[in-house]
Parts: structure tokens; sequence; C-alpha cells
């Protein structure tokens, strides 16, 4: 492609409207007098040619590099729309294959629900993909997904990605739930040990909280847009949320792995395990312990940053 640009119509309209005007001007109030080719008249209305011309080149050079950028991110997008239209479409023939394996009861209610959830996840990462092309085409920019956005042309792309996000984790909490409850009945018969029951219940722990994350989001941005709250004040409670659910799931995950230790404990001093099992779990409880250690020096901080008190 070359980088040769005509100008715009309504520039070259323009150009010769600042011409014409300047030798009007001239004629005006300068005395009667013959022009020469090389006189001041002629030299004034080059130099103002050459400066309307080279800040309009520079507009036109402006315009056509925003448009290729646009182009690529554009190109960008639609490639993943792609990727995800043909993914959707393996996933549903996979439900398909599912659904008939459960049919003829080769397949559990849980991998037909698990089946299910993929297509649909498949689904909402497509329609994502849609909005954040839809947005594109409006600003010629990346697709902007923080809680303090602005509308574009009074649509809230935010909220319409937020919405999608939402309704996954839902449908993601309810299929765990639905096989905690079925742990639970394992458990109660002694099927199951209490510490596969402690991972699950984990699991459900990280489930709620992925859930209560978007629905906090979501009502952050409905503060933003209400005026109730300003951008800075959504984006440090967004943060202090983020680190609070964070530091609560590593604490979760702390106990659970604390229980582990004790019991790898145990059946190392009766031999069962080798002191290299005890070793890699006390390692684990260890980073854990790091980890928690870390977020709530980070939540101090936005708390102090934001004139929060410590809670």
């Amino acid at each position: 492609m070359s980088d040769m640009h005509e100008p715009r119509p309504e520039f070259v309209t323009h150009l010769e409207w600042q011409l014409r005007t300047s030798l009007q001007r001239e004629n005006r109030f300068s005395r009667p007098a013959k022009r020469t080719i090389g006189g001041k008249v002629n030299t004034a209305v080059l130099v103002l040619a050459s400066a309307l011309i080279g800040a309009g080149g520079v507009v036109v050079k402006d315009e056509v590099q925003e448009q290729r950028a646009q182009e690529v991110l554009l190109a960008k997008v639609e490639g993943k729309l792609r990727i995800a239209g043909l993914q959707m479409e393996m996933v549903r023939a996979q439900l398909e294959e599912t659904e008939d394996l459960f049919r003829r009861g080769l397949a559990g209610e849980e991998s037909l629900h698990a089946s299910r959830l993929q297509v649909r996840g498949a689904e909402l990462e497509f329609t994502r993909l849609t909005l954040d092309l839809e947005e594109i085409r409006i600003t010629g920019r990346e697709p902007k997904n923080e809680v303090s956005a602005p509308l574009v042309d009074g649509r809230d792309f935010v909220t319409e990605r937020l919405a999608l996000v939402e309704s996954i984790h839902r449908e993601q909490l309810a299929l765990v739930e639905q096989r905690y409850a079925r742990l639970q009945e394992l458990v109660a018969t002694g099927t199951v040990g209490r510490a596969r029951m402690a991972q699950e219940e984990l699991a459900l722990q990280e489930a709620r909280m992925g859930l209560d994350g978007i629905r906090a989001r979501i009502g952050l941005r409905q503060q933003f847009l209400g005026g109730v709250m300003t951008g800075p004040e959504v984006e440090r409670e967004e943060e202090i949320f983020k680190a609070t659910s964070e530091a609560n799931l590593v604490r979760a995950a702390l106990d659970e792995a604390m229980g582990r230790l004790m019991e790898v404990e145990r059946r190392v001093a009766s031999g069962v395990l080798s002191e290299a099992e005890m070793r890699r779990t006390r390692l684990e409880v260890m980073e854990l312990e790091t980890q928690l250690e870390f977020l709530q020096i980070k939540l101090v901080s936005l708390k102090e940053a934001g004139g929060s008190p410590e809670g």
C-alpha cells in the first residue's frame, strides 16, 4: 500500500478559501503597485500555502495512522472471533456426543453438566468478542473494561461484558454446588474421605467468591455511572475487594493445607509416607503463609491510601 495520500476535498476547499482571502486582503490594504513574480505578495501566498499544506499533511498523516491502528485492532479481534466460532462448533459437537453417551448410560450427569457448561462458556466468549468488535468500530481503540470507563455513544459495553461473565460464574457455581452436595452424601456413607471434602469446600468457596467479585464490579460500575463515586474511588474499592477476596481464599487454602500437613505428619510417623512428602506439604504451607502476609500488607496500604479504617 502506498504511503502517499491525497488531501480530503474539504481540506482543499479550505486551503483555496484561505489563499483567496489572503489575496483579497492584500489588494484591499496595499497601494497600487506593479506586482512581479518574485514580489512580497507572491512570497506571502507561498508561505501561507506551505504552512497550510504542512498542517494539513500532519492532520492527514494522523488520521491515516489512526485508521491503520483501528484496522489492526479489528483484524486481531476478527481473527479471535473466527477461532471462537470454531471452538464453539467443536464443543457443541462434543456435547452431542456426551448427550448420546448419557442416554445410553455410558456418561454420568456431572459429565453432561460440565459439557453443557463448556458450550455456554464458548458462546459467551463469542458474544464478548462481538462486543469488543462493535466498540472498536465506534472508538477505533482497544475496548475498555475498567469500572470507571466512560460510556461509548451512550452504550455501556463494560456492564454488558460483566453480565456475560456473571452468567458463566453463576452456572459454574451451580455445578460446583451440585457436586458438593453429592460428595456430602458420599462422605456420610464413608465412600469419600474428609480430605476430598475439604478440597471440594475450597472449590465451592472459590466459585462463590468469583461470582461475588463480578457482582461487586457491576455494583461499583453502577455507582460510578450514577455519580455516587468517582473513577479513582471505584478503582480503589475494586482493588480492596479483590485483595480481600483473595486473602480469604488463601486463608481457606492455608487451613486446608494445614489440615493435610497434620495428616501427612501422622502418616509419616507411622511409616506410611516418606519425609519427602511431608517436606513438600510444609513448603506449600509456607508459600500460602507468605501470600497471605503480602495480601494483608497490600490491604493495609490500599485502605490507608483511601482513608478507610482498617477492618
